[in-house]
């Protein structure tokens, strides 16, 4: 019987069907990236007519063999069955309708020109793009356990992140030297720095971004810049979640560290909450932007992509801006309701996801049971008081510093600083002339700066709970307490370490990067090189006019430092450590140092 049972397995029909299960596993990998290819391609390149229809024709024929080999490929697995019911049907239907939108997508095209008179070739540029990012994601999700065993459980935190930034800056790199991206030539190290600062949601330019680019440029910045804010590893595991994927216990620990969650029982809802929530919002605030800029006395030109290249900006605190004199352009420097649609997509974007989970979840069950007590917890109550403090401490101060348009109204001058004490958050949007600000103010601006906004969002800086815990620290020594105590809780030692930590090295950081500045550029000045290096570090984006001006040595000096604040001060030097700690097994003899 045994025998039997082997001849059956070795039989032609088997192995005929284990070889077709191999080649239509190959197919299916080799397609998207050539179909990918192909409309970087046809994008990125000057095309006749006649090549375009040709690439054009090609991306069908690609779309319509990868869904045909995946439908069949997939029916003919057992896949399926390992998961759920909702699930299940999600990559299948995928495949089909990409394989539709290939072999539709001439007729309807045809028709459209023929009977709406419509110019589509736009449109079938991102359908194209469409289908061949359906379809690299397909087979990426089909990854998602090989990706797991050999990267999440095999690497730490810190070098993952440093990885998929760093793919990440060098992919945008080379889009951005497509020839239809930009107007003219663009030099490898300004593409590098650019497609680093959408990345890192840092904001700061060599070239100008309005004129420098095409709107083809202009939509890879926008892309760099979402894509940046989530991290690839993010949305990775949001891939998982939509498609029914399970997680390991060690990947789950590593998400949740990553988004800052307490525990691991909400995963699945803080992912989805985090992409439905940034979807409704950055869709809400272009809506809101393009009502109040079509209504204004100065409407910008391409209002629609206006509205929502700066709410993706706003929202993912990246501060890049499509007008030559970013907010100073004459749309929105006296537009207030624009401005105020921008700060609030600031402080939403810069308040961390785990704060307004616990806000919405509040919210709810306050609608269920009003009469109800619910105890906020200590992260929540921390950062919405210490945001609330700098805000208005920074406003105040602002207000108070030497403005050059002292001569302006009291309302002007408090909107005005209100809005600089939200951009300094990390966003980098700018209603004033950083060069002309006064020393006092530009000391605020970088204090500001520094700290950025809170964990689990997408600002950056030391961190709101960072300089808190710091500073309930530094009270606890002077008070000669044993523990730091807050809102009725003692908060763990490690942490109050940690934070410790990243205050020491980060400082260390910014100071040796601002002394490697003015030793490569002689000719700057202390303040405008520690502003700039701040901001860098901060992923603000804000600039005193110096960033274009610097050399080759000086902006690689910048990018790594908006590389370093992005995945974190902690997490790069992490990511250099080779052999993993170990802890002494024996306590060594105390000794004694002075200290005075």
């Amino acid at each position: 019987m045994p025998e039997d049972k082997l001849e059956r397995r070795q039989s032609p029909g088997s192995f005929l069907l284990r070889l077709l299960r191999q080649l239509m596993e190959a197919a299916i990998s080799v397609l998207p990236v050539a179909g990918l290819v192909i409309v970087v391609i046809l994008i990125g390149w000057p095309q006749g007519p006649e090549l375009e229809q040709q690439l054009i024709l090609a991306t069908r024929l690609v779309s319509g063999l990868f869904g045909i080999i995946f439908l069949i490929n997939w029916f003919l697995s057992d896949e399926a069955e390992h998961l759920p019911s909702g699930p299940r049907w999600i990559l299948p239907l995928l495949a089909a309708m990409i394989l539709v939108s290939a072999v539709f997508e001439g007729p309807v095209s045809a028709w459209l020109q023929r009977e709406v008179h419509f110019s589509v070739h736009l449109v079938l540029l991102v359908l194209i793009l469409g289908q061949q990012v359906a379809a690299a994601v397909l087979r990426l999700v089909s990854w998602l356990p090989v990706i797991e065993n050999s990267l999440l459980q095999r690497l730490n935190p810190g070098t993952i992140l440093f990885g998929t930034f760093a793919m990440l800056i060098i992919g945008g790199t080379f889009l951005l030297k497509l020839p239809n991206a930009t107007h003219g030539q663009l030099g490898w190290l300004d593409a590098l720095f650019t497609s680093a600062s959408a990345v890192c949601v840092t904001g700061l330019i060599v070239v100008d971004t309005a004129t420098a680019f095409t709107p083809l440029g202009q939509g890879i910045i926008l892309l760099l810049i979402q894509m940046g804010a989530f991290g690839i590893v993010t949305l990775t595991f949001f891939l998982a979640v939509i498609t029914g994927q399970g997680f390991s216990v060690a990947s789950r620990v590593f998400i949740r560290d990553l988004m800052n969650l307490e525990n691991l029982r909400h995963l699945r809802l803080a992912l989805a909450f985090l992409f439905v929530l940034t979807l409704i919002l950055e869709v809400s605030g272009a809506g809101l932007l393009y009502f109040f800029w079509s209504r204004s006395g100065a409407v910008p030109d391409h209002l629609l992509w206006a509205s929502v290249f700066h709410s993706v900006s706003a929202f993912c605190n990246a501060g890049f801006s499509i007008f030559s004199a970013g907010l100073m352009d004459p749309s929105a420097v006296f537009n207030h309701p624009v401005q105020g649609i921008l700060m609030i997509l600031i402080v939403l974007g810069g308040i961390g996801f785990p704060v307004m989970m616990e806000v919405v979840r509040m919210l709810k069950r306050r609608l269920a049971a009003p009469r109800s007590r619910q105890r906020w917890s200590v992260h929540t109550r921390l950062v919405l008081v210490t945001t609330l403090i700098l805000l208005a401490g920074g406003t105040l101060l602002l207000f108070l510093s030497d403005y050059p348009d002292a001569g302006q109204g009291i309302g002007s001058r408090l909107w005005e600083s209100l809005f600089n004490a939200i951009t300094t958050r990390t966003a980098g949007f700018n209603i004033s002339d950083m060069a002309g600000l006064s020393s006092a103010a530009t000391a605020v601006f970088i204090f500001l700066m520094f700290i950025g906004g809170s964990p689990g969002g997408f600002a950056g800086g030391i961190k709101t709970t960072t300089y808190a815990l710091s500073m309930l620290n530094l009270r606890r020594i002077l008070l000669a307490r044993r523990e730091v105590e807050i809102f009725d809780r003692r908060i763990d030692e490690v942490l109050c370490n940690r934070a410790f930590a990243v205050l020491l090295f980060s400082c260390l950081w910014i100071f040796a990067a601002t002394t490697l500045v003015l030793f490569l550029e002689p000719g700057l000045t202390l303040l405008d090189t520690l502003f700039e290096t701040v901001s860098a570090f901060s992923t603000v984006g804000l600039s005193r006019g110096i960033t274009a001006e610097l050399t080759n040595p000086s902006k690689l000096v910048i990018i790594l430092t908006m590389f370093v604040g992005r995945i974190g001060v902690m997490n790069f030097l992490f990511s250099l450590i080779v052999v993993a700690p170990r802890e002494r097994p024996l306590r060594l003899p105390r000794e004694r140092i002075i200290i005075e």
